[in-house]
């Protein structure tokens, strides 16, 4: 009678391969027992004898979309992003060295090791040994050198994914041996460095099966070949943005009738978009943005185009071509568009043809610093998203940005970003009105007033951002009625002031708190009150640097069990911190205690296994050696990758713990 379970060789070969790796989340902890194929992340084959025939141990991801403190050096420097993008979950990364014993697995034909941490090791030349495998994806795992010949091997593959180690640290000297890789359809090899492999076109082009090419930033130069034919006729994406290639668009481009995604952004693309271009009738999203020389010369077919539903031309000097561009527009490409992308582009009035698009739901005219709004935006009816960054908008008579926001759009926007617009004065009265709003970005601006009760009503809004503007007064406690609100910043407002309202803490869904700069003048254990509502179950991020914050760190704040940044940063804190910090706040990647001269740390900080940034700057350590050395001997001493021990009165020689911290990328000691 033949076993269900997996083959007894391919078990031990797994567990070989797993007492390589290391686990720091315990990812792997179901590999125990004899049948190796009810294991997380492994699959066996339906046919007696089992083989092993899958794994999947990608990493997870992290979804963020937040305005980010970025830390460097001394300071938090203020790195707007409120895009959406992922990030490797890097405290359940696996690590470690990979075990040649895995060719075993003779069957294999799905391997899957994205977003790990193989830091800064070659990629194995066994890896082109599974003569079965179909899928191979090693992006994000920190590999580095040149990638083998010897992948070109894996001759039934259809997915090949090695983007994204490093910057470009990973290297293909040579794209000969992808030739080899005739039944591939999936190839993502952006961010590798492609500068010395200039037959990479010719080699591609004998993969006829291809169905996306992303070559994003890997170096590519010169001018972009003609080809005599083309064979990768089903292509659907093609990514070949941010390189260095120079010429024209070659006609072979245009004939690729199946093509649904092109990016050419971040090139050097010359003047003119041939009128071809309307060949490509299923294309739904084309990016030219970026390319310098920046006139290009975009004919009217584009707008023939009647599936395109994304449209990036940011950066591109469009001044000369506004009213051509109107033509484009009469063609059916204004029932489709649905997001268009303007940034720096436009100058003088904005075009009234931009009414016409009624579909849009995304339209960005950010950094068009000359540009003057037009009412014809109040006609977008299904608008989600406007982004106006940087323009001028103290130019705009108050009576006609009240017109554009008392339209049809009024419904439909739920993101509407307006930071550093040279707004003055009280706070725009007809944002009141956007009552689906859901994200509002008013930073750094010069609005001068108190925060206005209408703001309040605005129950829909999960992300304000109010920071670096002049608001003056108090922090009225109507700010519970915000129960959607996820993402507040208030920071550098300078003339409001505490005390901070206990209906804070009512705000249950409230993930990242912005402080910094506001003149709070309380006492650390009458604020931190407010961590007994609500907001301890959700609050991830605390800014509350330079605040004013006096005394001792209140209990409370041990409820904020979830948090991964605090940053107490210049306050007047004095006491000890609660020793068992390491039990109720375990998160904790980012903390920042500098400059509280009479604060005192307990060794407990050793024991934040997850800690990656650590600020003690400013504080008295002169008799705290002994105390530093065992804080330092704990499990921070794999995690923590930044530093910071300036002005800390730290004496005699360079302390020899400083050679436990495995994976210190700065150090100072000033």
């Amino acid at each position: 009678m033949f076993s269900t379970k997996c083959l007894e060789t391919e078990r031990q070969t797994i567990l070989q391969f797993k007492s390589g790796l290391s686990d720091p989340a315990h990812r792997l902890s179901s590999w125990t027992g004899d049948d190796c194929c009810s294991w997380m992340g492994v699959a066996c084959s339906n046919d007696v004898p089992r083989h092993v025939i899958k794994l999947d141990l990608r990493n997870s991801q992290l979804i963020l979309r937040d305005s980010h403190y970025y830390y460097y050096y001394y300071y938090y420097y203020y790195y707007y992003s409120t895009d959406a993008y992922t990030s490797c979950d890097i405290n359940k990364a696996l690590g470690g060295m990979l075990d040649p014993n895995l060719v075993n697995l003779k069957q294999l034909r799905f391997l899957d090791l994205s977003c790990n941490a193989f830091n800064q090791i070659r990629i194995p030349e066994f890896m082109g040994s599974f003569k079965k495998l179909e899928y191979l994806n090693l992006s994000q795992v920190g590999f580095t050198g040149t990638i083998p010949h010897h992948l070109g091997n894996l001759s039934m593959l259809k997915s090949l994914d090695l983007s994204s180690n490093y910057w470009e640290s990973l290297v293909i000297d040579n794209a000969g041996w992808l030739s080899r890789l005739t039944s591939l359809k999936y190839l993502n090899i952006s961010y590798v460095d492609m500068l010395q492999a200039s037959n990479w076109l010719p080699v591609i082009n004998m993969l006829p099966s291809l169905l996306e090419i992303r070559l994003s930033s890997c170096h590519l130069s010169g001018p972009l070949l003609n080809l005599p034919y083309v064979n990768f006729t089903s292509l659907s994406t093609l990514d070949l943005s941010f390189n260095h290639i120079n010429s024209s668009l070659p006609d072979w481009l245009f004939n690729l009738n199946n093509l649904e995604y092109m990016y050419l952004n971040g090139n050097h693309f010359e003047s003119k978009i041939p009128s071809n271009i309307g060949n490509l009738t299923f294309l739904k999203a084309l990016d030219l943005s970026f390319n310098s020389p920046s006139n290009l010369l975009i004919p009217s077919t584009l707008g023939n185009l009647c599936n395109l539903h994304t449209l990036s031309l940011s950066y591109l000097d469009l001044s000369l071509e506004q009213a051509k561009l109107g033509r484009i527009f009469l063609g059916c490409i204004i029932n489709s568009l649905v997001e268009l992308d303007l940034k720096g582009s436009l100058n003088g009035s904005l075009p009234g043809w931009l009414g016409t698009l009624t579909n849009l739901k995304i339209l960005d005219l950010s950094y068009n610093g000359g540009l003057s709004l037009s009412t014809s935006l109040s006609n977008l009816c299904k608008l989600q998203t406007l982004s106006l960054y940087y323009l001028d908008l103290s130019k705009e008579t108050a009576n006609k940005t009240a017109r554009i926001f008392s339209g049809c759009i009024v419904a439909s926007l739920k993101e509407l970003h307006l930071a550093n617009t040279n707004l003055q004065g009280d706070m725009p009265y007809w944002i009141d009105g956007l009552k689906n709003l859901k994200l509002l970005d008013l930073s750094s601006n010069q609005i001068n007033s108190t925060l206005p009760h209408w703001l309040f009503n605005l129950t829909t809004i999960s992300y304000l951002d109010l920071s670096d503007n002049d608001f003056h007064g108090y922090i009225p406690s109507a700010i519970e009625n915000l129960i959607s609100m996820e993402v507040l910043y208030l920071d550098w407002n300078v003339y409001l002031q505490g005390p901070i309202p206990m209906t804070l803490g009512n705000l249950c869904k409230l993930q990242t708190l912005g402080l910094s700069g506001i003149n709070i003048t309380q006492n650390f254990q009458e604020f931190g009150a407010i961590f007994s509502g609500c907001i301890k179950n959700s609050l991830q991020d605390l800014y509350l640097y330079n605040t004013s914050l006096a005394g001792q760190l209140p209990n409370e704040i041990l409820n904020l069990k979830y948090l991964r940044t605090l940053n107490l940063r210049q306050n007047f804190l004095s006491g000890p911190i609660p020793t068992n910090i390491d039990e109720f706040m375990s998160s904790l990647e980012i903390l920042d205690l500098s400059y509280n001269q009479r604060l005192s740390i307990p060794t407990s900080l050793g024991n934040l296994c997850k800690l990656q940034i650590l600020s003690l700057s400013g504080l008295d350590l002169s008799k705290a050696a002994a105390k530093i050395q065992q804080i330092f001997s704990g499990c921070i001493s794999q995690s923590l990758n930044v530093l910071y021990l300036a002005k800390t009165n730290l004496q005699g020689d360079i302390p020899y713990w400083i050679a436990g911290l495995k994976n210190l990328k700065t150090l100072d000691f000033s």
